[in-house]
């Protein structure tokens, strides 16, 4: 299980990983190039902590959002399914609280770009890493 301080690497690591992860582009927060299609960007939307009367303490609920953008909504829909099977295969303790499809144009992009986003709760046994 992580831990609250490791989470944006381990979700990246899961998803970066040689034989179980998405196999595109990853990065967190942004897409670095307007170019690259595949391409999945993951966002720590927020945590909800353990709290008590002098602070927080474990366990730690992050919902992180994964967006899948791809050139069309079923190869989208495909890639988010590697997302599902690549956290499966980690050691992060995660479920799939929303998931939803859309399509968008920014001006970066030159064609329509297919997004299944997806919201996943990760819970992380420890606030710090030990």
């Amino acid at each position: 299980m992580s831990s609250y301080e490791d989470i944006a690497d381990d979700v990246y690591a899961a998803l970066n990983n040689v034989t179980t992860g998405v196999g595109v582009d990853v990065s967190a927060d942004i897409r670095q190039r307007g170019g690259i299609i595949p391409a999945v960007v993951f966002t720590i939307e927020d945590a909800e902590f353990t709290r008590y009367m002098s602070g927080s303490v474990a366990p730690v609920h992050c919902r992180v959002r994964i967006d899948c953008l791809h050139d069309s909504r079923l190869e989208a829909q495909d890639l988010a399914k590697a997302v599902r099977s690549a956290l499966g295969a980690s050691s992060l303790v995660h479920s799939l609280e929303m998931e939803s499809t859309d399509l968008f144009n920014r001006g970066a992009d030159i064609e329509p770009v297919y997004l299944t986003s997806a919201t996943y709760v990760i819970t992380c046994s420890t606030i710090e890493a030990p």
